[in-house]
């Protein structure tokens, strides 16, 4: 679990190594949280104030209640990770809240659509929580997009 985290804090090197090669560095992490934040809290309520429409576009569903839960769920994680990406450095509890968070949501949407209980449509949905950790573990800690140690 160490080693994780700590591969997730010290990937904020690469935007140190571009910027003295003069390449444009990463995104910073901090936007990439209030992006997953935004998606998150928007797909929640999505779930929650129109059950119709999301079950429309995802496939109806046996447990309406379990739905809002998730819902429910989903936006808290994203009010938590767009609280993060408001401070210029995401503490290590965020940012393994952001990347944990959109592994088990990728996670569970594969097993799922693969086994025919859940919608393709949900595989747009793992390839953008992937899109997610990606863009987190490449990114910087600084809003800046400078490393801590510049």
């Amino acid at each position: 679990m160490n080693a994780l985290i700590s591969q997730i804090v010290a990937t904020d090197d690469r935007a140190a190594l571009a910027a003295r090669a003069g390449r444009r560095p990463p995104l910073g992490r901090p936007f990439v949280l209030t992006v997953q934040a935004m998606f998150y809290v928007v797909s929640g309520l999505w779930s929650i104030v129109s059950i119709d429409s999301f079950m429309r576009v995802t496939g109806r569903k046996r447990d309406v209640w379990l739905v809002k839960t998730v819902g429910v769920l989903t936006v808290v994680l994203g009010v938590a990770l767009g609280l993060g990406g408001c401070r210029g450095r995401p503490s290590r509890e965020v940012s393994f809240l952001a990347v944990g968070s959109a592994a088990g949501f990728a996670v569970i949407d594969n097993i799922y659509v693969f086994k025919g209980t859940i919608s393709r449509v949900y595989l747009i949905d793992a390839c953008l929580q992937t899109a997610f950790i990606v863009a987190f573990m490449l990114g910087t800690d600084s809003k800046s997009g400078r490393s801590e140690t510049d």
